[in-house]
């Protein structure tokens, strides 16, 4: 009789540990699955030398930079501090709008800054200064609208060769294709759809 009794607690005894080893496995799942596992987060903000708290777009370059474009200028930060670029009306070679609202770098490192009402900004990162496309009404090979929501490149084309990018801006699509460092703007109305 005490055998019987020793089979039964040692069956419940191995059911529970079997139920008890589910349990934490999934835990366990649980623990590995989470996506914050092992990421470590750094706030920087005003502090830290950031123009404004409010950030509109953000890049990260092929040299590590981190780009960071809000309402009172582009921030380019290091790791350890900002440098702030913004539009300083007695130099020609700056910032052409506080207003960043992308950031782009094309696949030969260029980059580009569009802004809420300043156009299109092309930075030389050896001379820290920047070239301007700009709305003129008068120019119909100028940008159509004086700001600059996105910047994209079109993949088809190649390094080194004719580069295309696309700009969005209000009511329509803006071309720029580079040739020999001259750019040429092609402008498409958005119609809307009704």
């Amino acid at each position: 009789m005490k055998t019987t009794n020793t089979k039964k607690e040692w069956c419940e005894l191995v059911r529970r540990g079997v139920i008890l080893f589910a349990l934490l496995q999934a835990a366990q799942n649980l623990y590995a699955q989470n996506p914050a596992r092992g990421i470590k987060f750094e706030r920087i903000g005003l502090e830290q030398g950031l123009s404004q708290i409010s950030v509109q777009c953000i890049l990260q370059d092929r040299k590590g930079f981190m780009w960071f474009g809000t309402e009172d200028g582009l921030n380019k930060y290091d790791g350890y501090r900002f440098t702030v670029y913004k539009n300083d009306p007695n130099s020609p070679n700056s910032l052409s709008n506080n207003d960043v609202k992308s950031i782009y770098e094309d696949r030969s490192g260029v980059l580009w800054i569009g802004t809420g009402s300043g156009g299109l900004n092309k930075f030389d990162r050896e001379k820290e200064a920047f070239t301007h496309y700009l709305h003129d009404p008068n120019n119909p090979n100028s940008l159509s609208n004086k700001g600059v929501n996105s910047i994209y490149e079109d993949p088809a084309t190649k390094p080194g060769g004719c580069s295309g990018l696309e700009l969005a801006a209000e009511g329509s699509i803006n071309l720029i294709v580079q040739r020999n460092n001259s750019p040429l703007i092609k402008t498409t109305p958005i119609t809307p759809i009704a």
